[in-house]
């Protein structure tokens, strides 16, 4: 019992920053970033959560059995999609940029879908017609996939992604 105490407190306080809420009173990442703005993400080492002065916004939708991003109206440099190739077969690639605080507008256009941002270790249901919101923070330079954990269909298991953080 002492153990599970203590892995819900020192675990509330990363939940907390992620299931942040935009323009709380207690927001992390303030508003969304006006066109070129920087949102300067950064570590509290006293608070010890992530903190960014404004966030982008992108899209994702889920449909059998892919992804498609929407960037919206951001710069390139913050924001970009594309394909790429992974083990032999084109996929989406979402190109978003180190050091900025993301939310993510997520929904799906035929069956419920789980994007996990697997080196973030981080995913949330999306449902048909419904619009979910997740935070993704890139802090490092790194590729990672964006995988489905939620049973889809006959082709899950090949609803992969890329998800490349640049400097």
């Amino acid at each position: 019992f002492l153990l599970i105490v203590y892995l819900a407190f020192i675990s509330w306080a990363p939940l907390d920053n992620i299931w942040s809420s935009p323009n709380a009173e207690d927001g992390y990442f303030g508003d969304e970033c006006e066109s070129g703005e920087s949102s300067n993400l950064y570590w509290d080492s006293t608070d010890e959560v992530y903190r960014a002065e404004c966030y982008h916004i992108f899209g994702i939708t889920g449909f059998q059995w892919s992804w498609e991003f929407d960037c919206y109206n951001l710069d390139a440099d913050i924001c970009a999609h594309g394909i790429v190739d992974i083990e032999g077969n084109d996929k989406p690639l979402l190109e978003i940029k180190a050091g900025e605080a993301y939310l993510t507008r997520m929904t799906s256009t035929d069956v419920t879908h789980a994007p996990w941002f697997v080196s973030h270790g981080i995913k949330e249901d999306i449902h048909y017609g419904e619009i979910t919101s997740q935070w993704v923070l890139a802090d490092d330079v790194e590729n990672f996939l964006l995988l489905c954990t939620e049973y889809c269909g006959d082709n899950h298991a090949y609803m992969i992604a890329g998800v490349s953080v640049h400097a």
